[in-house]
């Protein structure tokens, strides 16, 4: 949406919109829907990484009828938001109506902003990158009280960060991508170039968790063997990985979700038993880990965790963690 739109305006006009009715025309608990609307409330409200426009996450009490059909077919919904002369964007004046499109998805593919401080106080880029089967915002939620604590906590801990979350392709149920792990590494190391070839003085510190690690990885080394961008590696301050299968995961619960769907080479090259992909890319990247300045840090677990597994034969997947 336009630049100027602030977090009330958006919030009014998205709870009240004509379209974002929910199924039964109420609002949350019954409620009328003049007064409440859907209960949309705006999480995060922030430039996009160009600062061309703005980029808000929103969370809906009521989910509305026309955001229902957001499924791998109907990638986003477009609406018309009408902006009434009486409740003028946030901090100007009155005026005549304006109207804008505005686009409404829940894949976050590509590079989504959470929050940015303003020019002269940023200092740092934060980009944060998904797993295997997960969702690039989802991810990040507690799903017990739903504090999503890169918008939430680390803006507080480093206010001069601009934080982000990158989204790809990486669902393990009905998905008929043939990407394996360079295909995807491919769009992020485009995204990755962008950041870094930043002239200001903005450093960039990499998140990766579980499959996000592994493309951060081969983006890295695609950038370090470029005649052109090679250099661009001076920006990166530092890498923590999460969880990141390095020397593969266990795959037996996996296969029988993708079982012969497209998306089964990705699965099993990530197989600590055979996966070449693997081996070349570790010593690829240890490689760049000697011949650059960035720090790296890996978390892991010693627990056992939840995995995904198939409950029921009409292909629910859950606790993928």
């Amino acid at each position: 949406m336009p630049i100027h739109f602030g977090r009330t305006t958006l919030t009014h006009a998205l709870r009240h919109h004509s379209d974002l009715q929910c199924s039964d025309g109420t609002g949350p608990g019954g409620s009328d829907y003049d007064s409440v609307g859907n209960g949309a409330s705006v999480h995060t409200l922030a430039p996009d990484h160009q600062f061309q426009d703005q980029v808000a996450t929103v969370r809906f009490q009521c989910l509305p009828s026309c955001l229902e059909k957001l499924e791998a077919k109907v990638q986003q919904v477009t609406i018309d938001l009408c902006i009434n002369p009486a409740d003028p964007p946030d901090g100007a004046k009155g005026g005549s109506l304006q109207a804008v499109k505005v686009t409404i998805d829940e894949h976050f593919n590509g590079i989504t902003v959470l929050s940015a401080p303003a020019s002269d106080e940023h200092e740092i880029d934060v980009l944060a990158v998904s797993g295997l089967g997960s969702h690039p915002f989802g991810s990040f939620v507690n799903k017990e009280d739903g504090h999503m604590w890169l918008s939430e906590s680390l803006v507080r801990d480093m206010p001069s960060a601009r934080v982000m979350i990158y989204g790809y392709q990486s669902g393990l149920w009905k998905n008929a991508s043939i990407a394996h792990v360079g295909d995807l590494a491919g769009p992020l190391q485009i995204a990755l170039s962008s950041l870094l070839r930043c002239k200001d003085k903005t450093r960039l510190i990499l998140l990766g968790h579980s499959l996000g690690g592994l493309l951060i990885q081969e983006a890295l080394i695609r950038i370090a063997e470029s005649d052109f961008n090679s250099e661009l590696l001076d920006v990166l301050l530092g890498v923590l990985f999460f969880g990141v299968p390095n020397d593969g995961m266990a795959i037996e619960s996996l296969i029988p979700i993708v079982n012969d769907q497209p998306n089964r080479f990705l699965v099993e090259s990530l197989n600590p038993m055979n996966s070449q992909v693997l081996e070349i890319q570790a010593r690829n990247f240890l490689d760049i880990l000697e011949r650059t300045n960035f720090e790296l840090f890996c978390f892991y677990e010693t627990e056992l965790s939840k995995t995904a597994a198939m409950v029921s034969t009409i292909g629910t997947v859950e606790n993928l963690d």
